[in-house]
């Protein structure tokens, strides 16, 4: 049954981008100048969603890939570059390689409603690495994203903590990490918002769990949040 359970919610998870409203449709013609540092928080949130699912290190050349994604079910009121009362989402596909020295490098990237996103970074485990019932793991990481849209273009750095319990099944974990992120407006119907830029520094954090119902296999859901903003992410994949 749980098999059954988690094969169905791989399914919505993988279906869910589908089906989604375009949530970049308007930026140009809504965005105002109180809205481009909501809009650009909200973007933060989404690209840096879902980068861990573990504090565990890979191990010398272990991988993992996966399919994941960072959503809001509504854009905060003062955001007026996303549509309103619409489910925000920005999936992206990431691959990990374990290296040396407890360190992972990761790579991720996808094209969304004309939205592009590429990013990256690295991960080092400064736990020791222990399979046992409840062990601690803990991990520090850095990443970095750059998206582009015909309407305007991002960046975004983040740096945090995240840590797992081990779990045969499920298995807990939660973190924090301050995030930069930039807006450049390339397109407004306000023309004195073209080439218009801002900044916003945050916290972000997350707490979720990783359910593992087959040995490799791995699906995730969490609720991560910035100030005045809760998001969600999930994830599925395979991990060796």
């Amino acid at each position: 049954m749980l098999k059954k359970m988690t094969f169905a919610a791989m399914l919505a998870v993988m279906a869910a981008p589908a089906f989604a409203v375009d949530p970049f449709d308007g930026f140009a013609a809504n965005i105002t100048n109180d809205g481009l540092k909501p809009f650009a928080s909200d973007m933060g949130l989404l690209m840096n969603s879902a980068i861990n699912h573990s504090g565990r290190s890979l191990g010398f050349s272990g991988f993992d890939v996966g399919v994941r994604s960072g959503a809001i079910l509504e854009p905060r009121s003062s955001d007026t570059g996303l549509k309103p009362s619409t489910v925000a989402e920005v999936p992206v596909v990431q691959g990990e390689i374990g290296m040396p020295f407890s360190m992972d490098g990761f790579i991720r990237g996808f094209n969304y409603n004309g939205l592009t996103i590429a990013g990256g970074g690295v991960k080092w485990g400064f736990t020791e690495v222990s399979d046992k019932p409840f062990a601690f793991r803990g991990m520090l990481y850095a990443a970095g994203h750059a998206a582009t849209h015909k309407d305007f273009s991002l960046t975004s750095l983040a740096v945090g903590a995240v840590g797992s319990f081990q779990g045969d099944v499920i298995e807990p974990y939660f973190s924090a990490a301050c995030t930069r992120t930039r807006l450049d407006v390339e397109d407004a119907d306000d023309p004195t918002l073209v080439g218009a830029s801002v900044t916003v520094v945050e916290p972000q954090f997350t707490v979720g769990f990783n359910l593992k119902p087959w040995r490799f296999a791995y699906l995730t859901l969490a609720a991560n949040a910035v100030p005045s903003k809760i998001g969600a992410e999930s994830s599925l994949g395979i991990r060796f």
